[in-house]
């Protein structure tokens, strides 16, 4: 097919025309992609997931700093 200077190969419509194994092949290399992408997906959202929890801590570890703080100048009044 000559190419057209407004043509892309995705505007093409497939007839068929391949052959099994290279159809095959291309539906495997597809699946690899796609598969590759939802590990990547899985990995940022660990990561989000290990960000917030440390997030949290560090608040509660504040939280604690704070309430420790205000239990020392209530008791350093009633004295």
């Amino acid at each position: 097919m000559p190419d057209t200077p407004g043509a892309r190969r995705s505007d093409v419509a497939i007839d068929g025309s391949l052959p099994e194994s290279q159809d095959a092949a291309v539906e495997s290399t597809e699946a690899r992609d796609l598969a590759a992408i939802e590990r990547s997906i899985g990995l940022d959202e660990s990561a989000a997931q290990r960000r917030f929890r440390q997030n949290v801590a560090v608040a509660i570890i504040f939280a604690l700093a704070a309430l420790t703080l205000v239990v020392i100048v209530r008791l350093g009044h009633a004295f």
